[in-house]
């Protein structure tokens, strides 16, 4: 969309003059950018981006911010056709974030590694991750961790009540139905369909970009979030 462009352009436009900022704003401002360059394909610059952001979180040893990173970098490198590295940069995320108080981060990363199982189609790993996932999900109140997991189960299940589980993730998150017409179309977060391959970054588009990167990277908490 154009204006995921635009605003792709906008947070590019800075990262040049981003060493003149304090290490802080620096790593926020590229995560933000990688986030947005990302959901427009620029997934070379996306990467860097993250990357340039993680080196700032270590040496300012920011292990929720490391965390975050590498389990963006992850879901990146998995859509530029890498899964073996996904995988390593996903459990990097989990190894540093379970030093911290259980909280969202972990969960998504958590949830990350079931979804790139189950897109893989090791399903017995991606179900262990991802029940792992919806338990801190739920008892964190977090309906965004929580569909993202039961979308890892649906995928991963592929029995007869796989779409009962899609269902349920989509009523976790699904507004109420607005008066005069059908309410939100809601998706289970950083989900691409079942059986899209590594390295197809044009057929992520409404996946991954269909929940989370489609709200303005700079306004979550957790893209600088």
């Amino acid at each position: 969309p154009r204006n995921n462009r635009e605003g792709a352009s906008q947070y590019a436009r800075p990262i040049r003059y981003s060493d003149a900022l304090g290490e802080e704003e620096s790593a926020s401002l590229l995560e933000a950018a990688g986030w947005a360059l990302f959901i427009v394909n620029q997934t070379d610059a996306a990467v860097a981006a993250h990357r340039q952001a993680l080196e700032i979180r270590q040496r300012l040893d920011d292990p929720l911010g490391v965390g975050k990173n590498l389990r963006h970098l992850a879901y990146i490198t998995w859509i530029r056709g890498n899964a073996h590295e996904a995988h390593e940069l996903g459990m990097q995320a989990v190894a540093t974030l379970e030093q911290l108080e259980p909280g969202r981060e972990l969960a998504m990363a958590l949830s990350t590694l079931g979804q790139l199982a189950m897109l893989a189609h090791r399903n017995a790993e991606s179900r262990a991750w991802s029940e792992r996932a919806l338990a801190l999900g739920r008892s964190l109140n977090d309906a965004e961790v929580t569909a993202h997991a039961l979308n890892n189960l649906g995928g991963a299940d592929r029995q007869p009540n796989t779409d009962d589980l899609h269902q349920r993730a989509v009523r976790v998150l699904a507004p109420p139905p607005r008066r005069g017409g059908e309410g939100l179309r809601v998706h289970g977060g950083e989900h691409p369909r079942v059986g899209l391959e590594p390295g197809r970054a044009d057929q992520a588009e409404g996946s991954e970009a269909a929940a989370e990167p489609r709200r303005d990277p700079a306004a979550r908490g957790d893209v600088g979030a």
